[in-house]
């Protein structure tokens, strides 16, 4: 039931008008990928972004559409190699790091293979395409690393929480 509330609540978090690149998703990908089993925790992201364009609809094409859903599945994978045992925080920065560049990557890449942009479709174009998503990158470690540390830092709180509660 956990993973459909955080699906849902990340999924209508992103209608809610923000600064680009500044959603819960990234973060959510990242606690989805080390707390889950495999196909939910890639699941999760691309559900959330799903939601999202269905309540509020989406003005990006195919091509930006499949380079951002692509970009999604870094967290998740990052987080399964790196977090699926233990949660030291140099493997923390680590997977939120990792998945943030993939997303960042995949997407800029989109944008630029698109035409969208005023880039034109060679090296130093994509290169400047990178360039002028740099602020983005930015805003999406610090989105990413909060709400993945919100999520890891509730669920410890929630354990200790009951661990601790009295039976009855």
């Amino acid at each position: 039931r956990l993973p459909w509330l955080l699906v849902g609540v990340a999924g209508l978090a992103r209608r809610v008008p923000h600064l680009a690149n500044v959603t819960p998703v990234g973060g959510l990908g990242v606690y989805a990928g080390a707390r889950l089993p495999a196909a939910p925790a890639l699941a999760t992201p691309l559900l959330a972004v799903l939601l999202g364009a269905l309540v509020g609809g989406t003005s990006a094409g195919p091509v930006v559409l499949a380079a951002v859903y692509a970009g999604l599945l870094g967290g998740p994978l990052a987080a399964r190699l790196l977090l699926r045992r233990s949660l030291p925080p140099v493997r923390f920065a680590g997977a939120v790091v990792t998945g943030a560049l993939w997303f960042f990557l995949a997407s800029n890449f989109g944008m630029w293979l698109s035409g969208i942009g005023a880039w034109p479709a060679t090296a130093a174009g994509l290169a400047d395409c990178y360039l002028a998503g740099l602020p983005f990158l930015a805003r999406s470690l610090a989105a990413d690393a909060v709400c993945a540390g919100a999520l890891f830092a509730g669920e410890a709180l929630l354990r200790h929480g009951l661990a601790a509660a009295p039976a009855h």
